[in-house]
Formats: structure tokens, sequence, C-alpha cells
């Protein structure tokens, strides 16, 4: 699974007006380059928006969707940025306050999924990303130490397993973002410990955690529907070998920072 950029013709036309062509590559390398959206904000959904974009005196306003694929078994994600705006501008301020009528002159400068398909194809043939450098066994072990587990501030810590990354970027997932924050706001409510299978309201998905309460951590083993068999990491009790995240998906913790009023607080850990 990796993370592309495509830069419609509008957003290139847009750039190249307001003299962003070179913003709008560095972005583009970044982005494939950390395979991490984090730099972008998540509102309004479904919507991706670079802010203080450009040479613009900060005004300019990226605007780009999350877009996935399915290739054999890998499904990939596509960052498509499609119109750059002007925050002082008629557009932007439909964009934030009139989004349903604004949406469709958006859509019109959409790629096609047949032709996002076909340009991560050619990608993944003639220049795929760079994969993220994998954690060291010195670094694991560095990470999972009982002195920093114990060190850590006094608030709940949710961490994720690569499975459960891998699931929330899927589009079967990341389309129920809400709900799935909602359950886990429920979730981390309960304090006691072990294994927990929690249902997702109004969903056919089922999340699988473990909570330690010595420690405050609670761990995001997999998340599944019905008819899915579970492939969650068992976590041994001595926290000498947890598999920790080697990145955390940053919709989610987007949301949860969004949401402070509820206490729950995502961490990262790399």
């Amino acid at each position: 699974m990796s993370i592309f950029v495509y830069n419609t013709e509008q957003v290139e036309k847009d750039a190249k007006k307001y003299g962003c062509l070179e913003p709008l590559d560095s972005l583009k390398k970044r982005i494939e380059g950390s395979q991490s959206i984090s730099f972008l904000d998540t509102f309004p959904p479904p919507y991706l928006v670079k802010k203080k974009f450009g040479k613009t005196g900060g005004s300019g306003r990226l605007i780009g969707k999350l877009e996935n694929v399915k290739i054999g078994q890998e499904e990939h994600s596509i960052v498509v940025f499609i119109k750059l705006l002007q925050r002082s501008g008629k557009e932007y301020d439909d964009f934030i306050n009139n989004l349903k009528v604004y949406e469709s002159k958006l859509n019109s400068s959409a790629p096609s999924n047949e032709k996002l398909l076909d340009f991560v194809k050619d990608r993944l043939r003639k220049d795929p990303p760079k994969q993220k450098e994998k954690l060291s066994d010195s670094e694991y072990s560095f990470l999972t130490a009982k002195p920093v587990i114990t060190s850590l501030d006094n608030e709940d810590m949710i961490c994720e397993t690569q499975c459960w990354v891998e699931k929330m970027l899927l589009n079967s997932y990341n389309t129920k973002l809400t709900r799935i924050y909602d359950a886990l706001c429920n979730l981390v409510a309960n304090n006691d410990a072990g294994q927990h299978d929690f249902h997702v309201k109004n969903t056919e998905m089922t999340i699988h955690a473990f909570f330690y309460p010595e420690y405050k951590i609670w761990f995001l083993n997999d998340i599944t529907f019905a008819d899915e068999e579970s492939k969650e990491q068992k976590i041994d009790e001595n926290l000498g070998k947890l598999g920790i995240l080697k990145k955390t998906l940053e919709p989610i913790r987007n949301i949860c920072l969004q949401k402070k009023k509820s206490g729950i607080i995502l961490k990262k850990i790399h």
C-alpha cells in the first residue's frame, strides 16, 4: 500500500496563474516521500485542504480529496489535488459555506476511477513512492522498555498496530471514520483490563483492542466486518515484545484532536 499524489489539469492551471507550480511540486514530493497526509487539514470532509499555500501571502487554499484504488490484493491511496482557491474569493466562501452546490464544480475537474487506476499502475511500474524504513530491533526495544512506558503522561494513550493502520486507509473503513471515532470514545471509557471486542454502532464492524490499566495504554489491534476473520496481533503481557506502531493514522488523529472535550488523546509513536 502506498500514497500517491495526482494533480489535475485544473489545479496545475490555477497554480500557474498564481505562480505556485514549484510549491505544488514540492508538496507532492513531501507527501509521497513521507507517505503521510498529516500536514493537510481534513475539513470540510471529505476534502483535504492545504492552507497558507504558495506565494500568495498565505491566502492560497489547495483543495484535494483522498481516493483509493485496488490493484491485485493491495489498495493504494491517491491524494487528488483538484483546485487552488484564494481565501478572500467567492469560490472559497462557497466551498466552506455552500459545499453541496460548489461540489459539482469540483467533481467536474476530478479524474475518473479508471484514470486514477491507470495512473497508479503506471507509477508502480515506472516510479513507485519510496517506502518508509522499518524500525530497528533496538528502536523497538527502546520504545517498549518499562521506564519509557511508565514515564508517559498521565492520560490514556491509544496505540495502533500496523494491521489497524492498513485497514483504516482502505475505503471500506475510512468512509466510516466518524462512527469509528464515536465507538472509540465509548471503548476507552471502559477500564477493564485485557481483550475487548467492541461493536461499532450502526455498522457491521467490530473493534478488537487490548487495555493495560496499569499503564493506561490501549492497543487497537484490528477492526473487522462480520464476515471477516481478525488478523489482530497477539499482545504479550510483559510488554517486552510489543509491536508498537510505526506510524499513526492521521485522519483518526485529527478527529480526536478536533474533539478534545471527549478526553481522548491520540499520540504518535515513531
